[in-house]
Parts: C-alpha cells; sequence; structure tokens
C-alpha cells in the first residue's frame, strides 16, 4: 500500500477527515502525514468510540457547527447503536428507506418487447 500511496498526488484536505488510527483529524495540509496514516490504518485498531467522542467534542466546542446529527447511509441501525452507547444525546438520521416516493416514476428509456 505504501508503494502505491508513494505515487499518489494528494491535495489539501478541503473538508474535515478524522484518522482511524489517532482518533483526530487529519492535518489538512500534511500529505506526507497523511499517505503514513492511511498505511498504518490497515494493520491498526480502529479507534472508533474514541473517533466519535473526538468530533462529538469538536463540533460541541465549535458554535458555527450547531449540530450534533449523523446520518446512517448504510442500511440497518448500526451506527444508531453504536452512537447511542458514546453520547445519547447525538442524533442519528437513518437513509435506508426513501423517505418519499416521486409523484411520477421516473420513464423508462428502453422497454423490452
Amino acid at each position: 500500500m505504501g508503494e502505491v500511496l508513494a505515487k499518489v498526488t494528494f491535495a489539501p484536505l478541503v473538508h474535515e477527515v478524522w484518522s482511524n488510527v489517532t482518533a483526530q483529524p487529519h492535518e489538512r495540509k500534511n500529505p506526507e502525514l497523511l499517505r503514513q496514516l492511511l498505511v498504518e490504518q490497515l494493520v491498526s485498531p480502529v479507534r472508533w468510540s474514541q473517533s466519535c467522542a473526538g468530533l462529538i467534542a469538536a463540533i460541541v466546542a465549535d458554535e458555527s457547527r450547531a449540530t450534533t446529527v449523523f446520518h446512517e447511509l448504510a442500511p440497518g441501525s448500526v451506527l444508531k447503536g453504536l452512537m447511542r452507547r458514546i453520547d445519547k444525546s447525538c442524533e442519528v438520521v437513518p437513509h435506508d428507506q426513501p423517505t418519499h416516493q416521486p409523484a411520477h416514476p421516473p420513464t423508462p428509456v428502453a422497454t423490452q418487447p
């Protein structure tokens, strides 16, 4: 993995991305450290609880981020259960079921005879 990532050019991160290795946000302008941590992520334990707790603390400390709503994109409610154990005050919004049906279903481009 390190050999492959050595050939990749990383742009500075635009959004905050948290590391599973450090349970901290990646440094936005340090592509070498990002590369190193991505390699370490393959063999290091995932620090999920610590990452989520740190993220929640960062959100609460920053008044411009006034929400701790997380979106569960995968089917089921695994994230909701995990977040309930980490911090019960967080809301988890599921997205595994469509919230509404379109008024008119899409028109097929081609049909079989």
